[in-house]
């Protein structure tokens, strides 16, 4: 009974000794780029949000004209490089002021766009001091919900070998 007691105690001691101890808290540092560059957002008008949004679409032209209340109006032009496929695509925009915060945020809207063909995507800011954009790409898919595979790609003996993309 004595030697249930003794080891109830010595487990309470240290227990008691382990709580008081100090863990390792905060404050913290977020997580920044190592190499010390923006982020792609800040460098490119046109962010595609993962890989098979990527290889769908070939960035064909992006620019931002100043309406007359100061407000950016942006147009991205975008080519659909599956020939016999249409996709659809969710797009939005999302608007910088001169400190490179983000400040507005259009809804994201999805798009249809035919094989191999173009099409054209506009959206204005409602603010007149912004001073970037930013067109983001995802959630690609087509009609059918068929699997998207690269383009004009044929296997062969197990490794897939690119083909040409459209002219």
């Amino acid at each position: 009974m004595i030697k249930n007691l003794c080891m109830l105690f010595v487990a309470g001691i240290i227990a008691a000794v382990s709580a008081g101890c100090p863990t390792e808290r905060g404050p913290y540092s977020p997580i920044a780029r190592a190499d010390g560059m923006k982020p792609h957002q800040m460098n490119n008008g046109v962010t595609m949000m993962d890989m098979d949004v990527r290889n769908s679409f070939l960035l064909v032209n992006h620019s931002a004209k100043r309406a007359p209340g100061g407000q950016i109006q942006a147009r991205v032009v975008m080519q659909n490089i599956f020939k016999n496929d249409e996709i659809f695509a969710d797009v939005r925009f999302v608007y910088y002021d001169a400190d490179n915060m983000p400040v507005e945020y259009s809804e994201w809207r999805t798009y249809n766009f035919p094989p191999a063909d173009l099409l054209m995507i506009e959206n204005n800011s409602m603010r007149g001091d912004v001073e970037a954009f930013n067109a983001q790409f995802k959630n690609v898919r087509t009609r059918n919900g068929k699997t998207l595979t690269y383009p004009d790609q044929i296997e062969e003996h197990g490794d897939w070998i690119d083909g040409v993309m459209p002219q």
